[in-house]
């Protein structure tokens, strides 16, 4: 997400990117097309420093068309000083060399701890909702 430009280019015009827990932490869920992805990359990039990603790992599927990918992230939010370390799954469909569908997954939990979000009641220290047992 460091370079803009370059990023960018590994989407299509018409790309979809849906994050499936983001709607948990008040995110979009799912983002249609080059210029909604690129204003979501761009307000996470001004909200966050030294934010890069890591040890990536690529899976091909029996269709070429289709891969998993796997990455650790991490980066300091401004707002709250925070560290934010991350570990990313995504699947992606591609078309001519660009990414025409990616859905992500990461964890919400700590995605909000270091964004200051909060959690709201029922969540254990642990920082997983209803695992707390009654005495």
């Amino acid at each position: 997400m460091a370079d803009p430009s370059g990023w960018s280019a590994l989407f299509a015009p018409e790309a979809i990117w849906e994050l499936a827990f983001a709607p948990s932490i008040g995110g979009h869920g799912r983002l249609e097309g080059l210029d909604s992805i690129l204003k979501m990359a761009a307000r996470f990039r001004e909200g966050s420093t030294g934010f890069h990603m890591f040890d990536l790992q690529i899976s091909a599927l029996a269709d070429p068309t289709q891969a998993v990918g796997r990455a650790r992230g991490e980066g300091t939010f401004i707002k709250t000083g925070r560290l934010y370390e991350q570990e990313y799954v995504v699947f992606l469909r591609s078309d001519k060399g660009k990414i025409t569908h990616l859905r992500e997954y990461f964890n919400p939990i700590l995605a909000a701890r270091a964004m200051g979000i909060p959690l709201g009641d029922g969540e254990s220290q642990q920082g997983v909702k209803g695992t707390s047992r009654p005495e």
